[in-house]
């Protein structure tokens, strides 16, 4: 070993070059790459349109991976010399947009993980779960909204996912200023004050009809936290019962049924796009309001016309 090294060292003093070039090896850092774009993708993510693709059956729900392509660019015209065109307008082109477009709302109070939700419907690469890709659409100081295009069945719809940006944005307002298609009602599994919010949103919901034309589905999430778990999934389930939606568990930390929630939200909007329009149930109480207001409006209808024949 002594021999070894020793003509190590007599190889390195000969010539000094080698000795320094071995040191610079040793030192050199090695290069970290770093993904510029999307998974699997060239493209910078900004550049990127990702469809999410999806294989539904009775029994499961299969992940068939990603598709990317290049967003729509914007171009512009010429300018002409004329006054009425000096202006340049900007113009899409023509590009095959889904068929389906469809507005997904996220209630429920602050933090029990719907932004987290959201992150994961946006891409199979969950790593970047917490990371935002800049996806934001500037239309609403109160709101975020990410767009997302799901393929289920070879069939393609397109998501816009809202979320109220500040914690008091009310239920109504929500309702009232994005008009949604679907209703996903986020609580908390560790966190009894977010299952009591859930219920008061569903409960605004169903005293105003939303429920009647359109669809909901109640959200326990963290399910993955099991000792600090409060509330049972029985209880979820109940409350989902009482308001006749749907009910499922998730857990974006560890991916827990969050591809199977993306493809029941379309999947439901699918089926209500093509159900007939339902009717509401009267109670007893109702039925006898309405035949009171009916008579009295009648009564106050034929005294207005005394009332004019004696003019």
């Amino acid at each position: 070993m002594r021999d070894q090294t020793a003509h190590m060292r007599e190889k390195y003093q000969s010539d000094p070059s080698k000795l320094n070039q071995r040191r610079l090896s040793t030192k050199t850092p090695i290069p970290i790459i770093t993904k510029s774009g999307s998974r699997n993708n060239s493209l910078p993510s900004e550049e990127v349109e990702v469809t999410r693709q999806f294989l539904a059956t009775s029994s499961k729900v299969v992940n068939r991976g990603d598709s990317f392509k290049r967003k729509t660019q914007y171009t512009r015209k010429k300018k002409d010399t004329t006054e009425d065109s000096a202006r340049e307008i900007p113009r899409v082109e023509p590009t095959s947009l889904p068929e389906h477009v469809y507005r997904v709302a996220f209630l429920g109070c602050s933090q029990v993980g719907k932004s987290s939700i959201i992150e994961q419907f946006m891409s199979s690469d969950h790593a970047d779960v917490y990371e935002r890709s800049g996806g934001l659409e500037p239309q609403d100081s109160d709101m975020d909204i990410r767009r997302v295009s799901v393929d289920v069945n070879g069939e393609e719809s397109r998501l816009d996912l809202i979320e109220a940006a500040v914690e008091d944005l009310t239920v109504k307002e929500v309702v009232e200023d994005q008009n949604p298609d679907c209703f996903v009602i986020v609580y908390a599994v560790d966190d009894k004050d977010s299952l009591k919010y859930a219920d008061s949103c569903l409960d605004w919901l169903s005293k105003y009809g939303s429920l009647l034309e359109k669809p909901c589905i109640l959200v326990g999430n963290k399910s993955d936290l099991a000792r600090s778990r409060v509330i049972e999934p029985t209880e979820g389930c109940d409350l989902a019962v009482k308001y006749q939606v749907k009910f499922t568990e998730s857990s974006p930390g560890c991916g827990h049924m969050v591809d199977e929630l993306l493809v029941g939200i379309v999947l439901q909007l699918r089926l209500y796009e093509n159900k007939e329009p339902k009717t509401h149930h009267r109670t007893i109480k109702e039925t006898v309001r309405g035949l009171l207001s009916l008579v009295t409006g009648k009564e106050e209808e034929r005294r207005k016309q005394c009332r004019n024949l004696n003019v």
